[in-house]
């Protein structure tokens, strides 16, 4: 029975491995918005809840079985015709990235994507 595992685990790894870095980037999003979300939530002195914690837990899951099988869909079924995994992957981190600046902003009491693109502008100047 371990042999079997392990010889699944190992055919999933071989399958997965050209999105490896897609998940683990989905991973580090998830938990930066995690860790920013609670510093968000301490700043705001509201309470954190393990519901919310189950929460990010299933998100994190959803989103990397969404990558998965975008993956499969895209180099299984249509021969790498259209780069489906690239754009749900692309989504789902802009989707992070906006979180976490929500959050940054709330702990700062700025809103730092504003800031930041002022800055540029007046550098590009």
């Amino acid at each position: 029975m371990k042999y079997w595992l392990f010889r699944l685990g190992l055919a999933l790894a071989a399958i997965f491995a050209p999105i490896q870095g897609m998940l683990m980037a989905c991973l580090c999003l998830v938990a930066f918005d995690l860790i920013t979300g609670i510093a968000a939530a301490h700043k705001r002195k509201e309470q954190i809840k393990s519901a919310g914690l189950k929460q990010t837990v299933l998100k994190l899951f959803i989103y990397e079985l969404v990558i998965a099988f975008s993956f499969i869909a895209q180099h299984y079924l249509m021969s790498d015709a259209l780069p489906i995994v690239n754009i749900v992957t692309g989504y789902i981190g802009v989707t992070e990235f906006l979180s976490i600046v929500e959050n940054l902003n709330s702990v700062s009491g700025n809103n730092l994507l504003k800031a930041l693109l002022e800055r540029l502008s007046q550098t590009k100047q």
